[in-house]
């Protein structure tokens, strides 16, 4: 980690519309590891597996973010932040799923990169051939990036 910490503040690439970095490791598919630095390469987030479900960091409720939204389309979307995953929350999520398991079922198999979320609402919501971005939604807690505006 060290030594990509030291290449990573040498990089830059289009400053003006970078949001940051991330440096990670996976295990079996998913993520073990992952440090997410903002575009001054000071560490904004770290996601290490440590069973820490429900602490924000930095981030707060009501705080707009921009965030990475991979269930969708892979896009960053401004939002609004709720509050942490909560087992109330996810509960809902799957009984809204009419094809999903029951929650019982699954929880003992969720990890701890499934738990380490964050409820946002969306403050654009997108929409494809498919479905619509819900109201609320989670998104992983380390894909949240300090709210700013972009000349395009």
């Amino acid at each position: 980690m060290e030594d990509w910490s030291k290449i990573i503040s040498r990089i830059r690439y289009a400053p003006s519309r970078l949001l940051g970095y991330e440096i990670w490791d996976e295990e079996d598919m998913e993520p073990f590891l992952n440090d997410v630095y903002d575009s001054n390469y000071a560490l904004l987030s770290h996601f290490g597996g440590e069973n820490k479900h429900g602490e924000m960091g930095w981030l707060k409720s009501g705080d707009k973010v921009l965030a990475v939204i991979h269930n969708f389309y892979d896009v960053v979307v401004p939002c609004e932040i709720i509050g942490p995953v909560t087992e109330d929350f996810m509960k809902k999520e799957i009984d809204a799923d009419p094809l999903a398991p029951d929650y019982e079922d699954i929880k003992d198999n969720l990890s701890d990169w499934s738990w380490d979320c964050i409820i946002v609402r969306p403050l654009v919501r997108l929409k494809n051939e498919f479905q619509e971005m819900p109201e609320t939604m989670t998104v992983q807690r380390i894909y949240c990036f300090p709210y700013r505006e972009f000349d395009i």
